[in-house]
């Protein structure tokens, strides 16, 4: 239960972030034309790469826990099924969860924005500025980039963890350790057949009698 807790939560933190990481260029591009004014423009993106980076080291972490199950639970096939429905069942989440997303993606939105001032020794971002652009139209932009991401990634997510599922599958099939009952058996089949590939040489030295010395007649 612990494990399907944490796939959920790492599943969902990597849709907030590759969110965050999509709109908010696209809110800051629009943002740039001066639309909606001086007050929004904010030429820089620096932010953007951080976040990529925390999502795709999410992702890692949910295939190496789906292949850390599926190595677990691969003796049982029929275990390992169930257990595949039950884990895709934790990423199929449902849109209502945009209401778990919509936080974490505008707490990296903000995180983004406070790194990029770090960088350039520039104040914390005061009020809703870090937006990038009116809140409205903002909050737009990141829940219809929120809903896109958990569409594309559960299915992103499936095609990598069933890729996850097939190599280990093939492993454990070449790399299953031989039983010590495998052992003993591969042992007597070799001993015979080391002493009949020896006995026709041994029966050839053995029927060899020494070579014979014959005294030199006098001269």
């Amino acid at each position: 239960m612990s494990t399907l807790v944490s796939v959920r939560a790492s599943f969902l933190a990597a849709v907030a972030l590759v969110a965050a990481a999509i709109a908010d260029p696209c809110v800051e591009t629009i943002a740039n034309t001066g639309v909606f004014g001086r007050r929004y423009v904010d030429h820089d993106q620096a932010g953007v790469v951080p976040a990529l980076i925390a999502a795709l080291t999410f992702v890692v972490g949910l295939l190496v826990l789906r292949a850390i199950d599926t190595w677990r639970l691969h003796r049982c096939s029929q275990a390992v099924r169930g257990d595949r429905n039950t884990w895709f069942a934790t990423i199929e989440a449902p849109f209502s969860d945009l209401l778990l997303i919509a936080p974490l993606q505008l707490a990296a939105v903000y995180g983004m924005e406070f790194l990029e001032a770090a960088m350039v020794h520039r104040a914390a971002p005061a009020g809703l500025s870090w937006l990038g652009a009116p809140p409205l139209f903002s909050l737009t932009v990141h829940v219809l980039a929120g809903a896109a991401c958990l569409w594309a990634m559960r299915r992103v997510i499936r095609w990598l963890a069933a890729g996850v599922v097939a190599v280990l599958r093939v492993a454990a099939v070449r790399l299953m350790p031989v039983t010590s009952a495998e052992l003993a058996a591969a042992f007597r089949r070799a001993v015979p057949s080391f002493f009949r590939a020896q006995a026709p040489h041994a029966r050839q030295i053995g029927g060899r009698a020494p070579p014979s010395f014959l005294p030199q007649p006098a001269s």
